[in-house]
């Protein structure tokens, strides 16, 4: 619960640093940090936390399930590519390596 809680807080400091109004390059850096690292986090927790946990009080526990563990997970990643995107049509690269990413 602490590790999923830890990650929540990431989540909403990525969202708190892209509100600003003023969103510099070094802002960009730290949104995506801390993206990856609360998808980390709950790949953890899906990896090495949640199979040992009894499964009666996992459902009492509604986000330590494992569809909402991994939605969050898959969340953060795709909050992540989003801004690696948008830096790079940013930064003006070509259109091909965009594409790629």
């Amino acid at each position: 619960n602490v590790c999923v809680n830890i990650a929540l807080w990431y989540m909403k400091r990525a969202a708190k640093v892209a509100s600003t109004n003023n969103y510099s390059e070094s802002d960009a850096k730290e949104v995506h940090t801390c993206l990856r690292t609360a998808a980390g986090i709950f790949q953890y927790v899906l990896d090495k936390v949640s199979p040992h946990l009894d499964s009666t009080k996992v459902e009492d526990w509604h986000d330590g399930t494992v569809p909402i563990l991994t939605a969050y997970k898959l969340e953060c990643t795709a909050e992540a590519q989003e801004v690696t995107v948008a830096r790079a049509v940013e930064l003006k690269h070509k259109p091909e390596l965009i594409s790629a990413l």
